[in-house]
C-alpha cells in the first residue's frame, strides 16, 4: 500500500488572535462602558450575535487616530 502525498492547503491563514471585551478592558485599563462607547464611535470589532471580539492591533490603530492635542513620542 502506498501513502498518499500530503495535502497542501490552497489558502494560507494568518494567525490573528482576537480579544474578548474583558481581555480588551484589562489590556487597555478601561471599563466595559468605555468599550461600548468606543464601539458606537467606530472602534473596529467583530460580532457574532452578542459575542464581540477585538483585534488589538486594529484597536490601537483606531485609538491613535483619535488622539487629540498629543504628539506621539
Amino acid at each position: 500500500m502506498t501513502k498518499a502525498p500530503p495535502v497542501t492547503p490552497r489558502v494560507q491563514f494568518i494567525s490573528i488572535s482576537f480579544l474578548t471585551t474583558e481581555q480588551l478592558c484589562l489590556e487597555l485599563g478601561v471599563c466595559r462602558l468605555t468599550i461600548l462607547r468606543w464601539r458606537q464611535l467606530g472602534m473596529p470589532y467583530m460580532a457574532a450575535g452578542r459575542v464581540y471580539r477585538y483585534n488589538l492591533h486594529d484597536v490601537a490603530e483606531w485609538l491613535s487616530t483619535r488622539t487629540h492635542g498629543h504628539k506621539a513620542a
